[in-house]
Formats: C-alpha cells, sequence, structure tokens
C-alpha cells in the first residue's frame, strides 16, 4: 500500500543515536501508512550497518538507500537527487539520523491538522534540546534571541497558532525534526541550488501557510561533531562562508522565487544573521555587535550575554579562583 507520509532521514555517523531515531519513527500510531527513506552518506562508524538491520527487520516501514562512496563530498543534492525522487506520499516529514521524535502520535496530529485544513502547506512545532547522550537542556523555543512581540507570544499560544512567511522569516531556525509539509509544496524546492532546512521552511510556507502545534514532538540533539552546524569551525571566516553567505544566497533566491514581495523583511533577517555571525565568532568580535543596528530587537537576556562577556568574564573568572583559594585555605 502506498504511504500517504513519506519521511526523509539523512544520516552520516551517526551510529550512537542512528536506532533511536529510526525506531521513534517505526513506532508512531497513524491511521495509515507511512515510509522512511532513511538515506546513509557512505558513514564510517557501523551506521549503515544499524540501517540495514534495521530495514531488514521493518520492511513495510522503511527503505534503506546506503551509498559506497560520500555523495555530499562530490556536491551531490541528495534530498532533492536522490531521496525525493522515491517518495511517493501526499506529505512529507523529515528527521536528522541524530535526532529523533518523542511524541508516538506525532504524525497523526499533523495529518489530521493538514487534512481538515487544506491551505496549510507546513506545521511545525517545539522541542526539547538534548546533549549527545539524550540529557534534556531545554525546550527549543525558550531560547529566543529577538524580541519579537507578536511571534513570541503565538509561540506561548496552548492551542498553536499560524505564521506568516514574514513572520516564518523572522522566526527563522525552527527545529527539522517537527517539520512536515505538503509534497506539492515540497516538489517546489527542485527549483532551488539547495535543499538546506532554511529553504524548506520558507518555500513550504509560501504554498499556504504554516500552523505551530504548541507540543513537543521531537528531540533536537546539541554537541554533535558530524551534524551540519557541529562541523562548522567556529572562526569567523568559516562561519561567514558556512553560513551566513549561504543563508544569504538563499534567502536571495527565495526573494527572486517569490517576485521581491518579502524584501524588506528578508533584508532586515540578513541584518540580524550579521549579529548572529558575530556573537558564534568569539568575544573579540562582541564590541561590533553593540553597535550594530539591531542589537537593540536582542531580548534581554541575550544582550546581557553579550555584555557578560566583553566586561564581566574576567572579574567572575578573578572571583572564582579568590573563592576557590579561601575556601582551600579556610580547611586547612
Amino acid at each position: 500500500m502506498t504511504e500517504l507520509v513519506s519521511i526523509s532521514m539523512l544520516a552520516y555517523n551517526h551510529a550512537p543515536w542512528i536506532e533511536q531515531a529510526i525506531m521513534s519513527i517505526v513506532n508512531q500510531k497513524t491511521e495509515y501508512p507511512f515510509r522512511l527513506y532513511v538515506h546513509d552518506d557512505a558513514s564510517t562508524d557501523g551506521t549503515a550497518e544499524i540501517i540495514q538491520r534495521l530495514a531488514e527487520k521493518y520492511p513495510d516501514k522503511i527503505t534503506a538507500i546506503l551509498q559506497k562512496e560520500n555523495q555530499y563530498s562530490k556536491g551531490v543534492n541528495i534530498t532533492q537527487g536522490i531521496i525525493r525522487p522515491k517518495m511517493k506520499g501526499e506529505y512529507i516529514a523529515l528527521c536528522e539520523g541524530d535526532d529523533y521524535w518523542v511524541d508516538e502520535y506525532k504524525l497523526q496530529k499533523q495529518v489530521s491538522y493538514m487534512e481538515s485544513h487544506p491551505d496549510c502547506s507546513l506545521c511545525f512545532s517545539d522541542a526539547m534540546v538534548v546533549d549527545t547522550d539524550g540529557n534534556r537542556i531545554r525546550n527549543f523555543f525558550d531560547n529566543r534571541s529577538w524580541n519579537d512581540k507578536k511571534i513570541n507570544a503565538k509561540l506561548k499560544q496552548k492551542g498553536g497558532a499560524d505564521f506568516s512567511v514574514e513572520e516564518m522569516l523572522l522566526l527563522d531556525f525552527t527545529p527539522t525534526a517537527s517539520l512536515m509539509c505538503s509534497k506539492n509544496a515540497y516538489d517546489e524546492l527542485k527549483q532551488f541550488s539547495l535543499s538546506l532546512d532554511l529553504l524548506v521552511r520558507l518555500v513550504t510556507a509560501s504554498m499556504g501557510y504554516a500552523h505551530f502545534h504548541n507540543e513537543v514532538f521531537s528531540a533536537y540533539r546539541t554537541g554533535n561533531a558530524s551534524s551540519a552546524s557541529g562541523s562548522i569551525q567556529k572562526t569567523y571566516e568559516k562561519l561567514k562562508t558556512s553560513f551566513y553567505d549561504t543563508h544569504c544566497r538563499i534567502l536571495n533566491e527565495f526573494d527572486d522565487y517569490t517576485g521581491h514581495r518579502y524584501t524588506e523583511t528578508i533584508h532586515h533577517v540578513m541584518k540580524r544573521k550579521e549579529i548572529d555571525l558575530l556573537f558564534n565568532s568569539g568575544k573579540e568580535y562582541y564590541k561590533k555587535i553593540l553597535k550594530h543596528e539591531c542589537y537593540k530587537e536582542l531580548t534581554a537576556k541575550k544582550r546581557m550575554k553579550v555584555l557578560a562577556k566583553l566586561y564581566f568574564e574576567k572579574p567572575v573568572r578573578v572571583y572564582k579562583r579568590l573563592k576557590y583559594k579561601n575556601d582551600f585555605l579556610a580547611k586547612m
């Protein structure tokens, strides 16, 4: 039976987490068939063997796509060139090989909403942020950088909320494993040179609207050195090339795609991304953040982080050393 939902999973050196990721999908409770398409890009740590074992155990739910040579290093668009042509569902869901789903009704809830709201082209939700050992750190949207009052209020609405394209631009990053979109909207990505999460969110939302489920549907893993974000070297030059320039390229392509309907918002988001670039490049760039035109749009918590790094880090470090020394002398 052809699946109603197709799930795309990219894996590379995810051996410690891949089984949890796959089983969180296999164990979904739904009223309709679904299929996971998991692509391993020639992992060297045994990831492919785990995928193969589970695909053989659950042939009705898993299609394994195992590469002998790394396709990413060859410049292959894995999502659009390899996985998308195989997927047959009316809806597309995503989950990276080091993330996982925590709600066994995740698919059912999102499909039920989209079936009853045909104009909705994208669903997303909150997630819990976990470390490499699976320890919960916080909820994903608890750490917003920008003081967008309307957006932040929507993220707290108990019954969820609808988001426009402009709001999705300002919201920026959302948990990838929480996403579900219509196949028609997803197919629009064929027109673009990249298939990064940012583009998936914007293009699919532009085909209708995005709906936020104010529930924790998935886990977003941080600290994995093999992940897309974890593998980026945190120097200004490297981040500018791998993060800022790439995101600006995507935003410019999206601007052209939408007939420049959102140009003003897109340029504003690019300015905000300059602060993200400076913030992640090291303390020596923090004074530039203070002078940036978007600095006052940061949340008070984010502004305090910048100020603390600039002016209070050394005094705090000296205080801790003195306290340790005094405590040690008191015990003698």
